[in-house]
């Protein structure tokens, strides 16, 4: 193999290996992590490095070592405006809960995140609500449950601020701001067949 191909093998294998990794979900003009990113943390955990009032964050979480720097730890009408636009028909978002057997949308919206426990999938994530009145926080969670069984989207559920689960991250989203990772293969590719173009003799 020549050192040309060589180059050319390597640099399409780095531009490449974001898109085989579990991408986070791209919505609008944002870019949400996937929940289980997180998992283990506490709501006072996050609440460490993130500002339960703006939900700006600037530091490391403290189970599982994700750097939250340059994320925004979500509220549930932000939840809810990330969950319910994937209804059709759409719904206006904010705080709400869904119930329903056999829903079609139920597996739709699973399908953009990593789930936990088949065959009852699930996906739970903490939002920066903290309701001081019952020293609970605010809670976003899909239902994709078996047949005959109801499914549930709701953003009005709560825990306790001090509560650790191995099955519920957090909510954190961000401005997307790096071209996604088949533009910039595309773009990669583009360069390096530019470059052999004009190496080659006339």
């Amino acid at each position: 193999m020549t050192k040309t191909k060589s180059t050319f093998l390597a640099l399409l294998a780095v531009l490449l290996s974001p898109m085989a990794a579990n991408a986070d979900l791209i919505v609008g003009d944002y870019e949400w992590m996937q929940p289980l990113d997180t998992v283990n943390n506490s709501w006072n955990d996050f609440n460490t490095v993130c500002d339960a009032t703006t939900g700006v964050c600037t530091g490391t979480a403290p189970n599982g070592g994700v750097d939250l720097s340059g994320w925004i730890w979500a509220s549930l009408e932000e939840v809810g405006d990330l969950l319910f636009a994937q209804l059709t028909p759409s719904h206006p978002g904010g705080e709400f809960h869904l119930v329903e057997a056999d829903s079609t949308w139920a597996p739709d919206i699973m399908a953009l995140f990593d789930t936990t426990h088949p065959p009852n999938s699930y996906v739970q994530g903490l939002a920066r609500d903290f309701w001081e009145s019952s020293l609970s926080v605010g809670v976003a969670v899909i239902y994709d449950n078996e047949p005959g069984n109801d499914d549930m989207l709701s953003t009005s559920g709560g825990v306790g601020a001090g509560s650790r689960y191995e099955f519920m991250g957090g909510w954190f989203y961000r401005a997307t701001s790096v071209p996604e990772p088949g533009t910039l293969a595309l773009f990669g590719i583009g360069l390096f067949g530019m470059g052999l173009a004009r190496r080659r003799p006339a």
